[in-house]
């Protein structure tokens, strides 16, 4: 029943949340990891079917360099989205589904980047009556450290899509080959 929720905006952290209280941390966690990917994968299937060639159709060639690079990186272009803070993961369910992101890659990275917040969003829950407790704890330090971590990665992507020193360097962005500026 969770997994219906997702493609409906449902904020994922209280489903997780919810998982966690009604079933405990051991069992709320995977139930609650396993309605994140499938309602993800729900939602991308939505999206797909119902939007995908009409999207092909109706692209701009930026849109269309824009997706050809998601396409490209497919899993870690997910990966990357799951990790980072703020970015809404229904809106990456969708977005993905409009993408030319394999189901399989898309699945593999939600499981993935997904796991462990969800996982602690639900020992959250299942530790409400006690949020001085050590699972507690570990799932507030999960929830900061998955913060850190995917704004790290943002900000590395992005110095890289613009080509700034200090970045990967050489790899191609949605707007062309990226040059060294001065």
């Amino acid at each position: 029943m969770a997994a219906l929720l997702v493609p409906t905006l449902f904020p994922g952290p209280l489903l997780a949340g919810a998982g966690g209280l009604l079933f405990g941390t051991a069992l709320g966690a995977p139930l609650a990891v396993l309605a994140v990917v499938l309602g993800a994968v729900l939602a991308f299937t939505i999206a797909r079917r119902l939007a995908h060639d009409a999207v092909e159709r109706l692209q701009g060639p930026r849109l269309r360099a824009l997706r050809e690079w998601v396409g490209q990186r497919g899993f870690l272009s997910v990966l990357y989205a799951r990790l980072m803070p703020g970015v809404p993961y229904t809106l990456v369910n969708y977005a993905a589904g409009l993408s030319p992101v394999r189901l399989r890659s898309f699945t593999a990275a939600t499981a993935l980047g997904a796991a462990p917040r969800t996982a602690a969003y639900a020992a959250l829950g299942g530790s409400f009556d006690d949020l001085t407790d050590p699972v507690a704890l570990g799932a507030i330090g999960v929830i900061l450290l998955m913060a850190v971590a995917g704004a790290l990665v943002a900000r590395r992507e992005a110095r890289s899509a613009r080509g700034l020193p200090g970045s990967a360097g050489g790899r191609s962005t949605p707007a062309g080959p990226t040059a060294a500026r001065p």
